[in-house]
């Protein structure tokens, strides 16, 4: 789930920090998404 995107600047750390927790919300959202689909 931890997607490198080059793109980034890694001199500004609060861009890195928004990247990251961006990545992990979408994939607790499709987690959540599909375990609620699979057992309800």
């Amino acid at each position: 789930s931890f997607m490198v995107n080059y793109e980034v600047r890694f001199d500004q750390p609060i861009n890195i920090l928004l990247f990251f927790f961006g990545h992990e919300m979408g994939d607790l959202i499709w987690y959540f998404a599909i375990s609620a689909f699979v057992y309800f």
